[in-house]
């Protein structure tokens, strides 16, 4: 237990310094993350895994120190449109940034912001609102040979009526692999995926379709084999499901969805249970800036098993100034004995231990440090180390509570979509290593 305040003591140390490394030396190296997006963009995933990433943080870096520094915003949205989607691209961000770029006055550098804006419009789906800004620069500058170019593109491009692309099931959450494919026509996106997860030996599949209604809102109706986050406890679900979403893409999400079918444990000797349910989820940035973010997500699940009514309720509130972080999570699940949903428990270092129950408490703190800032080596640009302290336990009525506490550092590769993490949290039973690769919360 000495050995562990000590650590406590320590890590709030480290905690409560706040010094930026090298803060003002980021307009320098803005030139190398250019060079890394020119060079290795596109050149497929392991490339981009290695290189890419570091582009993004030294951008990132620079708005931190200047959230007005005009070429940083410039080269971030490039990166927002060239990157892949498995390593943040982006058009509407990239439109975010460059709508709110003043004219310089200098005919070749605003040519390229248009040229930019008009190319983030077009992934973005907005075509004629790429043609109209190109057309518009052009009635200042006539003969600008990049606009004029950018524009002839545009309008060389016809719109396809069908489109099929695959896509990756990365295990953010869970240890899960897979693949899919999707068409679309019109309004209408059929899809068909297939997945293994590897910790429960459990295949999942999915036969749906999306009908969009508007860029930012659609419905979808299908058949799905899938991971369970909706009855903590259980680990699949496997029957016909409905969903209304708007998501903006730019931190506002929302959804209604539907569900009926089955629901099980994969284990042979639990047997599945049938349900029906409604769950409502919302997520909002209450603040968002370059390095500062506020933002909370919640959802609701009300459903029936058995004849009996059961209610699901999470709550998670992540923060970050800079290179510190915090979590707050809150769950509470209201239930009768046909069911048997539980947390567990969310600690690091506690993960692996069998205490569940229906109230879910966690808060975390962490700071993090680069490495390897400005490293031209592959994957050294992005490799970062932390320091972090979780709270929380999962419980069932006051007399089963019991607050569990962990310490503990690791090293992490920080990319703007996931995180790749390798810790050793520290408790009071001992050491324990944490393996995570989870999406970003923050």
């Amino acid at each position: 237990m000495k050995k562990v305040v000590f650590i406590v003591l320590i890590l709030i140390l480290v905690l409560t310094c706040g010094v930026s490394v090298l803060a003002g030396e980021t307009g320098n190296n803005q030139l190398l993350a250019e060079g890394i997006l020119e060079r290795y963009s596109g050149r497929g995933f392991v490339p981009e895994l290695a290189y890419l990433p570091q582009a993004y943080l030294i951008l990132e870096e620079a708005l931190i120190s200047d959230p007005n520094d005009h070429n940083a915003q410039g080269l971030m949205a490039e990166y927002l449109i060239q990157a892949s989607e498995l390593f943040g691209h982006h058009p509407k961000k990239a439109i975010k940034i460059l709508e709110n770029l003043p004219f310089t006055g200098d005919e070749e550098l605003d040519a390229l912001t248009t040229c930019h804006l008009g190319r983030a419009y077009y992934l973005d789906g907005q075509r004629e609102k790429a043609l109209s800004t190109l057309i518009k620069f052009l009635t200042i500058y006539e003969n600008n040979e990049a606009v004029t170019t950018e524009l002839a593109k545009n309008l060389a491009k016809e719109e396809q009526a069908f489109q099929a692309s695959f896509y990756p099931i990365l295990p953010f959450d869970e240890l899960v692999l897979g693949i899919g494919v999707t068409a679309k026509y019109k309004q209408i996106s059929p899809n068909i995926s297939g997945s293994y997860e590897i910790e429960r030996n459990l295949f999942y599949y999915s036969l749906s379709g999306n009908y969009t209604i508007s860029p930012l809102t659609w419905v979808e109706l299908g058949y799905f084999r899938e991971n369970n986050p909706l009855h903590p406890g259980y680990h699949y679900r496997d029957g016909i499901r409905t969903q209304f979403t708007y998501n903006n893409c730019l931190g506002s999400y929302f959804d209604v969805a539907l569900f009926g079918g089955e629901i099980g444990r994969g284990d042979k000797e639990k047997e599945p249970v049938n349900t029906k349910l409604v769950a409502i989820c919302a997520e909002k940035y209450l603040h968002d800036d370059w390095g500062k973010n506020l933002s909370c997500s919640f959802s609701a699940a009300f459903g029936t098993v058995e004849k009996e009514n059961y209610q699901v309720y999470r709550l998670r509130l992540p923060a970050r100034y800079r290179n510190y972080r915090g979590l707050l999570a809150l769950g509470y699940i209201n239930q009768g004995e046909a069911i048997a949903m539980h947390f567990e428990n969310e600690v690091r270092g506690y993960r692996s231990d069998d205490r569940h129950g229906a109230i879910l408490l966690l808060l975390s703190l962490e700071r993090s440090f680069r490495l390897f800032r400005y490293s031209q080596k592959p994957f050294l640009g992005a490799l970062q180390w932390r320091v972090f302290t979780d709270w929380g336990t999962v419980y069932n009525d006051k007399a089963d509570f019991s607050l569990q506490k962990s310490v503990g550092a690791g090293i992490f590769y920080n990319t703007p979509l996931f995180d790749l993490c390798l810790d050793l949290a520290f408790t009071e039973e001992g050491v324990e290593p944490v393996f995570e690769l989870v999406g970003k919360v923050f």
